[in-house]
């Protein structure tokens, strides 16, 4: 069949992911981050590319900040999330976190101090429990109960998963007697918790609500800042409504930063980030 033939084009990789040594997954702490993650004339393009995705992003954020990466489709936000990530290596330029140059170490090295939801977030057929706690690696016999159930409210959970036939015990699959499913709001925030429970320095959430109403978008920004103020977190999102509560905000064009402020100091300038929040709005603001 069709889905055979598509699936056996990614044999390949599932036979090198097991080929891997297993020191090649670093198990350490996270490394705090005290002063500043910078980017210094980063450049990035893909394979057989004709032109680079991004082109000299220069920026230094620091610990505490809640950044939003707002630009049109294709404009290199989901590709930046990537390298702060350290799923890509960039072409040319430098990464640092606090005095260390990442370009020296290899990239498993910076994972522990990373915590991220991408766009396609894992929907794993294990319990409520193990899908929140699954990322943080090496710590199976220390998850706390509480914190779960802690950090399954702050996300809007707690209620969804208590009804279930085992509580957080129920495992996330109807394929499983006694399992339950949950809607794609519901995953969503279920990735979300996940990246939160690693409790990492840095956090990236791209597109992390693009299931969730605007209300629950509002809440879970404002529920950024409070849960951990000094985490440095950038949030990728297209709802203009919720992203002007963020601290500041990056706006990419063609690969390139055009403009870097507040809501306020990005709305007087009258700039690309006035016009696509107007757009957005349906405003005229004068």
């Amino acid at each position: 069949s069709g889905s055979l033939r598509q699936a056996s084009l990614f044999l390949r990789d599932h036979t090198d992911l097991l080929a891997l040594p297993l020191e090649t997954l670093d198990h350490s702490e996270p490394v705090p981050l005290h002063q500043a993650l910078a980017l210094e004339d980063i450049w990035f393009s893909y394979p057989a590319s004709e032109a680079p995705v991004l082109r000299g992003i220069t920026a230094s954020f620091r610990p505490g900040e809640l950044v939003a990466v707002v630009g049109m489709n294709g404009a290199g936000k989901t590709t930046l999330m990537h390298l702060i990530a350290g799923l890509y290596e960039p072409d040319a330029g430098t990464m640092r976190w606090d005095d260390r140059d990442l370009g020296l170490e290899p990239l498993s090295a910076r994972w522990p101090s990373i915590s991220a939801t991408f766009q396609e977030f894992g929907h794993y057929e294990l319990s409520a429990k193990e899908n929140i706690t699954i990322g943080a690696l090496g710590e199976a016999e220390s998850h706390d109960a509480g914190d779960v159930r802690d950090l399954a409210s702050k996300v809007g959970l707690h209620d969804v998963i208590e009804r279930m036939p085992f509580g957080y015990d129920t495992v996330l699959s109807r394929f499983f007697e006694g399992g339950s499913e949950l809607s794609i709001g519901q995953w969503q925030r279920v990735a979300i918790a996940r990246a939160l429970y690693r409790d990492s320095p840095v956090l990236l959430l791209d597109e992390p609500t693009a299931f969730l109403d605007a209300e629950a978008e509002a809440k879970l920004i404002d529920s950024l800042r409070l849960e951990r103020p000094d985490r440095l977190t950038f949030v990728v999102s297209h709802r203009f409504s919720s992203i002007r509560r963020t601290d500041r905000i990056i706006v990419l064009s063609d690969g390139v930063i055009a403009e870097d402020g507040s809501h306020e100091e990005l709305m007087a300038k009258r700039g690309r980030y006035f016009d696509l929040f107007n757009v957005q709005m349906g405003s005229s603001t004068p």
